[in-house]
This record gives C-alpha cells, structure tokens and sequence, in this order.
C-alpha cells in the first residue's frame, strides 16, 4: 500500500530530523553546528529547511535557515558583471558562481554560528520578484533579524559545497561551451569559505537532471498563482538548460570527494516527487 503524499513527506522530513539531531554530537563547543544542504532547483530544500526548524524545535533547539539566494549581488553589481562579461551568458543573470557575495555570506554565516543569548544579527533578504523577476537584495531595514541563542544553522543551496572540478571534467559535459564553463568552474574557487564553514553536509540530487526543468516550471505556475510575475514555461526551460550541465559534472564530484567526513555527509536520491527514491 502506498502512503498518500503528506505522510511519505512527513516521514522524509522526520528521517532528515533525526539526521540532524544525531549531527549534533559533532557541534563545537562554541558555536552552532553549521548544516549544509546541497540540492537542485526546485527540490524542495526550502521546505526542507522550515520542517527541519520546527521539528528541531519541538526539541528545544533554536534552528535558523539561511540560503545563498539570500547572498546575490545587488541589481546594479550583477549589471555590472554582466557588462565585464558579455560573451559569456552564464553571468547575464544571477544563479552561477560569481553572482554571490561571499564576503557577504561569510560574515553572516560567522554571525549567526556564533550568536549568543542576548546577541543579535541581521540577514540579508532578496527579492527575486524585483525588476521583473530579475531580482534584486532589499535595503538593509528590510533584512531579517535574528536573535539568539542559535543552535543549528541550515544553509541550502543549489551549488552549495561545489568546488572546481577543472577543464578536463568539463570538456565531455560542455563541448564547445568549454571556454563559458571554465570561468564560472573558476569561479567556485572563491566559495571555499562556506564550504569550510559546513560541519555536516545533507547531499539530495536526482537521476535526471531534466527533472529540474519540471520542478522549476511548477515552482513558477505557484509563483504566478500567488498574483507575482513569474516566467513563462518557454523561459523557465532557457534558464534551467543554462544549469544542466552542472547537475552532469558536480554533484558527481561532490559525492566522490565531499568537503566534510563521509560519517557527516549523507546522500539522498530524490524522485520526481522531491522524496527519496528508496
């Protein structure tokens, strides 16, 4: 008998909890245990993240997520990157290495680990919906406060924990895009600060990575439920192709080399219901 939805999905995000809760024995004693939670686009993570808030929570621990979205550059620094790079169409857009702040996302990673009773910090907050869905990071007074004591900090993201893999992984993924590629597989060089920042990493990746597409048509016709601009199922499937080939080379690397010790990283298969395969 197959459960129906909503409880094969409260079991994954009780398997995810119980992950969490059994981390917790590798937290430092000065700070929060730092979660990572690598995934493709539209896999769920996000939900992921707010289950896992409040599930923690139901155990006395204070959980706080944070995404790299949250870290983009602002619309008139992603204008200009654009600009110092226009032969390559990976950086025309936020989502590649490149279009992060990371001295941004260190600093408030290091905040929120290290938050105490009494203590507070702000997080960045972007707008993805500004400029017609092109995006843009809010003014500081509209940034998310936090207070502490944190306990667990759960950072997700789509590229999260990627590091370079060189041309020669490159070369029989991208073909004739070699030279595009390289520069953003450059560019997760510069990355290396939150990866170290990771104490256990939650690796979720799927079969096919044409299953993104689907996920990110759907994410859009919610988006555009809501009464927000979102992108037509033509647009949505030109900006995931511009993905595709790092869902071939990545993940894959991730797995064989992870950042963290194999007993502090776990790989989960999803279906194309965002639930694990087995």
């Amino acid at each position: 008998m197959t459960l129906p939805l909503s409880d094969r999905t409260a079991a994954w995000h009780a398997r995810a909890t119980a992950w969490c809760l059994d981390q917790l024995r590798h937290r430092p004693t000065d700070r929060a245990l730092v979660v990572g939670i690598n995934g493709p686009q539209g896999a769920g993570k996000t939900t992921l993240v707010w289950a896992l808030e409040a599930r923690l929570a139901e155990h006395g621990l204070r959980a706080i997520g944070v995404s790299i979205d949250d870290f983009y550059l602002p619309r008139k620094l992603q204008v200009w990157l654009a600009l110092q790079h226009l032969e390559n169409p990976l950086l025309q857009a936020r989502g590649h290495a490149g279009t992060h702040d990371v001295a941004l996302g260190t600093a408030t990673l290091g905040a929120l680990a290290g938050l105490g009773k009494g203590q507070a910090t702000q997080v960045p907050v972007y707008d993805k919906t500004a400029f017609d869905g092109r995006g843009d990071r809010l003014p500081m007074g509209q940034w998310r406060r936090v207070d502490g004591p944190v306990d667990v900090v759960l950072l997700e993201g789509w590229m999260l924990a990627f590091a370079p893999v060189g041309t020669a992984a490159l070369a029989s993924h991208v073909g004739w895009q070699q030279a595009i590629w390289a520069q953003v597989d450059e560019n997760l060089g510069l990355y290396r600060e939150w990866t170290q920042r990771l104490d256990v990493l939650l690796h979720l990746t799927v079969d096919d990575p044409q299953t993104v597409a689907g996920w990110r048509i759907d994410a859009e016709e919610r988006v555009r439920q809501a009464g927000r601009p979102a992108m037509s199922e033509a647009e949505v499937a030109a900006y995931v192709e511009l993905f595709l080939p790092a869902y071939r080379v990545y993940p894959q690397a991730l797995t064989a080399r992870p950042p963290v010790p194999r007993d502090r990283y776990w790989r989960v298969e999803l279906g194309a219901d965002r639930l694990p395969a087995t």
